[in-house]
C-alpha cells in the first residue's frame, strides 16, 4: 500500500522521482551468518539467543545430486533454508542493514529524502525491496555507492539484469541515462510488486485481466458438469473467491470487472461452465443472501470489496505510526 501511494504521489509531483526496483541473487542463500550475529547484537540480542539462532542457522548438511543419487554430506557456510518459518524472520534482520546505511546516509545530508519527515526512501517485504529516490545523476551514484556498500557487508548481491528503475517526470533519455549507470533495466507502469499491479493513475480495467484470465484457467479445467450444484457451490466460495481476494484487499474494484466475475460464477453455478447458456433457477440477488434468509450464502464481490477496503479506513484511524498511514494524512491534508 504505501509503495503504491508514493508511486502516485511522485507521478502528481512536478519534480523529477524514481523509483528503483531492486532484485536480490539468492537473497536466503547469500545471508553471512556473522554478519547476522553482528546485526542481531547491534539490535540487542543477548548470547543465549545469538548461540541458538547459530546453532538453528548452522546445523543444516548438504548433499549433491549426481546422475540421479546423492554423493557425500557437508556443512554450510552462509545462507538461510527457504521453508524454514524462521528464515523470513532472520532475513529482516539482515535487511536492517541496508535500512541503517540509509538512515545515516540521510542524517549527514548525502542522501536527500523523497517523503516526508520521520519516513525511510525504502520499502522493504522479505527478499522484495523498493528504493525511493530524487531523479538526479549524483543522487542516482551515491544510491548505487549505498547499495554497493550493503553488499559488501552482508555478502547480498543485487541482479541488475531483474531490477528496474520507474522514471517520473523525466524524459526518456534521462531515464535511461541513469538505468544505465546502475546497470539495470528501465521499467514501465503498470509492473508488479508482491502480486500486486505498480501503477500511479486511476484504476482500470484492464489491470484486472491477470484475475480474469486465472478465473477462467480454473474454470476450464474443472468439470463441473460432472459435479452437482451443491458441490459447484463449494468451489465457488473456497476456491473461486480466493482467485481476487488479494486484488480485493488493496484496490477497488471496478463495476464492470464485479459483473463479469459474478456472470462467470453464475454461470458455473448453473450449469458447470463458464461459457454454456442455461437458465438460472434462482435470482442471483437471492443467491447471494445469507442463508438464514433464504439465500446460498454467495457474497457479491463488489461487497467483499468494500469491506475489504473498510479495513484499511479502520487501520488508517487506529494506527497513526505505521508509514502508510502517515503518507495518507499528509496527502489528503489530514482530512
Amino acid at each position: 500500500m504505501l509503495v503504491h501511494e508514493v508511486a502516485d504521489r511522485f507521478a502528481k509531483m512536478r519534480q523529477p522521482r524514481v523509483i528503483l526496483k531492486l532484485d536480490m541473487a539468492k537473497a536466503f542463500d547469500r545471508v553471512d551468518w556473522d554478519y547476522l550475529e553482528s546485526m542481531m547484537t547491534e539490535m540487542g540480542f543477548g548470547r543465549r539467543w545469538l548461540k541458538w539462532i547459530r546453532s538453528c542457522v548452522s546445523n543444516a548438511n548438504y548433499s549433491l545430486l549426481v546422475n540421479g543419487g546423492t554423493f557425500g554430506y557437508f556443512g554450510g557456510t552462509r545462507g538461510l533454508r527457504q521453508g524454514d518459518p524462521l528464515s523470513p524472520l532472520l532475513f529482516n534482520i539482515v535487511g536492517e542493514g541496508f535500512t541503517s546505511i540509509i538512515k545515516a546516509a540521510l542524517e549527514v545530508g548525502w542522501l536527500r529524502n523523497t517523503l516526508p519527515e520521520e519516513m525511510l526512501p525504502v520499502a522493504q517485504f522479505a527478499d522484495d525491496t523498493i528504493v525511493f529516490g530524487e531523479g538526479l545523476v549524483e543522487q542516482i551514484e551515491k544510491w548505487k555507492a549505498a547499495i554497493k556498500l550493503f553488499e559488501l557487508a552482508s555478502g547480498q548481491r543485487v541482479n541488475w539484469d531483474k531490477t528496474e528503475l520507474f522514471g517520473f517526470n523525466l524524459s526518456p533519455e534521462t531515464t535511461q541515462l541513469m538505468a544505465d549507470m546502475l546497470g539495470c533495466n528501465v521499467g514501465s507502469l503498470p509492473s508488479t510488486y508482491l502480486g500486486l499491479p505498480l501503477f500511479h493513475s486511476r484504476i482500470i480495467q484492464s489491470i484486472w485481466s491477470p484475475v480474469m484470465e486465472k478465473v477462467h484457467k480454473h474454470l476450464s479445467l474443472w468439470k463441473g458438469k460432472l459435479l452437482s450444484t451443491a458441490g459447484r457451490l463449494i468451489l465457488i466460495k473456497a476456491c473461486l473467491y480466493g482467485i481476487p481476494a488479494h486484488y480485493l484487499s488493496f484496490m477497488h474494484c471496478p463495476v464492470s470487472v464485479a459483473k463479469e466475475l459474478e456472470r462467470l460464477f453464475r454461470r458455473f453455478l448453473w450449469r458447470g461452465s463458464s461459457e454454456d447458456f442455461k437458465y438460472h433457477l434462482v435470482n442471483w440477488k437471492k443467491v447471494c443472501l445469507p442463508k438464514d434468509m433464504g439465500g446460498l450464502g454467495i457474497r457479491k464481490v463488489s461487497a467483499v470489496n468494500k469491506a475489504f477496503m473498510l479495513k484499511w479506513c479502520w487501520r488508517l484511524n487506529i494506527d497513526k505510526k505505521i508509514p502508510w498511514s502517515k503518507l495518507v494524512e499528509l496527502t489528503s491534508g489530514g482530512r
